[in-house]
């Protein structure tokens, strides 16, 4: 079944809803605009509306503009009024910046980093929010002086929407995004939006697969994960011994959250497919499902990860060839967990205003990532506790199991840093991540009390090449991490390469052996 509907977010999708294009839909997908991610309107109820409004023009006119005119005055003048009582005139009401989150992100995650830049940077006072609707809400300050106000509008859409927001506005905007910009967003623009000027990870997480704690099984491949959610795998008995039963994949009903959709990415094509395989379920009966059904198997972003059950057990996952993660702080900051994902802010072409420059700044800072940890979220700041951690996550030993003799040997008295350096695709140009994490290791050491510590670089690569090729190209690889952080001012102890030892993704595929490129920070005494 087909069914047919309009996009009514005029002015934000240029090529449907302004062309008041009609949209096909099949019957098992969701009833949403393809471009923009809005709900659709029926085609018989628009075209109802539709014929209403050409049908009754008089009579409109005639009833109802007196009715919207008076309606608009009181409304101007309610709104002066309010802006008096608030001591603000409207010549003095001075936007800062707009920004763009998917829900999710606005509640858990922008709203918090907006109030801590406004106390601790702007040093406003007083600060407003004001809901418009539910997708538009604004925060206001009154800022140093007294005399002006600043307001921040924020407003929550797709990723899709938020950039076509970027590309017609004029304000300075921000987009917070748990994906990368795709190709198609990047032609609106002409100019490199994934410049270490327009595109910043300011934090990471991941989706965590749990079953109930009375199911054996320990973990789990991409691979099997796929198969059970497009309904290949069926019972339990085909991937555990001694236990068996139907296997029930469940998900939360708020299918809008990070995790979901970067899951929905990777194994696109078969949930899409079996949909029906899935039962969507309310938050809190999705809690008590897990924790009484041990046939269930959930997924649930990190972030929330303690708004679930503590009766349940997250398992491991792994990719074909490489060890098995669970997620903790360490595995996503480090990327080594298969399902971890980035947490992107972009910024406009105007974007160089002093207060989103400074905003950026505030995010990237060891307060704004302090922030970023607090809502559940993975940050790179090191003056954490749990940032420098010297643990595995396979178990109490304080290196992975698969790691050789002489791996164990170089790392011996060390302390890893929580995020590893990656490079550019197909460059051997740091992204856009490991620069910014170059400069926050190199602040950390800097600091008097961290003065007697040095680093230790460990380069990896993929396992295309002989050995010896590919420990030179992995030595090669942390020897450039050396320089970039030796010309900030940090002691390098140590450098080495592991060639392809190690690996925490799949070589069989491009974007496995991409991850598996990469250098492993760790903090070591100085050499005396």
């Amino acid at each position: 079944m087909i069914r047919k509907g309009i996009c009514n977010n005029f002015g934000n999708c240029p090529n449907k809803a302004d062309r008041r294009s009609v949209i096909e839909v099949p019957g098992d997908k969701e009833f949403v605009c393809p471009d923009c991610g809005s709900p659709l309107i029926p085609l018989e109820e628009w075209n109802k509306k539709k014929g209403k409004k050409f049908f009754f023009p008089l009579l409109f006119i005639a009833l109802v503009l007196p009715g919207i005119i008076i309606v608009l005055g009181s409304h101007f003048f309610s709104s002066k009024e309010q802006k008096k009582g608030m001591g603000l005139a409207t010549s003095q009401l001075q936007i800062l910046f707009v920004l763009s989150g998917e829900n999710r992100l606005v509640e858990s995650l922008v709203r918090p980093l907006v109030l801590g830049f406004l106390n601790d940077v702007v040093k406003g006072k007083n600060p407003e929010w004001i809901e418009h609707d539910p997708k538009e809400s604004e925060v206001a300050c009154e800022l140093p002086g007294g005399k002006a106000k600043g307001l921040i509008k924020i407003f929550t859409e797709s990723p899709n929407s938020g950039f076509m927001r970027m590309a017609s506005m004029k304000e300075p905007v921000g987009l917070f995004c748990c994906r990368k910009v795709t190709p198609e967003e990047l032609k609106r623009f002409p100019f490199d939006m994934t410049s270490s000027d327009h595109e910043y990870v300011i934090g990471q997480s991941g989706v965590v697969v749990f079953v109930n704690g009375q199911n054996p099984i320990d973990s789990l491949s991409l691979e099997q994960l796929q198969k059970i959610f497009s309904g290949q795998l069926t019972d339990w008995k085909e991937l555990t011994q001694g236990f068996k039963g139907k296997i029930m994949p469940v998900v939360p009903a708020e299918k809008s959250f990070c995790g979901w959709q970067n899951f929905a990415n990777l194994f696109g094509g078969g949930l899409q497919q079996n949909g029906k395989e899935q039962k969507a379920i309310p938050g809190d009966e999705f809690k008590k499902r897990i924790s009484k059904d041990p046939g269930i198997l959930g997924i649930e972003d990190f972030s929330r990860l303690s708004a679930t059950v503590s009766s349940v057990k997250i398992l491991s996952l792994y990719m074909k060839g490489a060890v098995a993660f669970k997620p903790t702080p360490l595995t996503i900051g480090t990327e080594a967990y298969p399902l971890s994902y980035r947490i992107y802010f972009y910024v406009s072409p105007n974007g160089s205003s002093t207060w989103i420059q400074a905003f950026i700044q505030y995010i990237l800072s060891d307060a704004g990532q302090k922030v970023v940890s607090s809502r559940g979220f993975v940050g790179s700041g090191l003056k954490e506790e749990r940032s420098l951690v010297n643990l595995s996550p396979l178990s109490n030993e304080p290196i992975p199991a698969d790691a050789s003799t002489r791996y164990r040997t170089l790392v011996k008295d060390s302390t890893r840093v929580p995020f590893d350096i990656r490079f550019r695709f197909g460059t051997a140009e740091l992204d856009n991540k490991g620069r910014v994490d170059i400069q926050r290791l190199a602040r950390f050491l800097s600091e008097a009390e961290n003065s007697d510590k040095g680093v230790l670089l460990i380069g990896f690569t993929d396992n295309v090449g002989s050995h010896t090729y590919n420990l030179g190209l992995s030595l090669e690889r942390a020897q450039s991490v050396a320089k970039a952080l030796e010309s900030r001012g940090i002691t390098v102890v140590n450098v080495a390469g592991a060639g392809e030892e190690m690996p925490v993704a799949s070589n069989e595929s491009e974007e496995g052996r991409e991850k598996n490129r990469r250098v492993e920070v760790w903090l070591c005494p100085k050499k005396k």
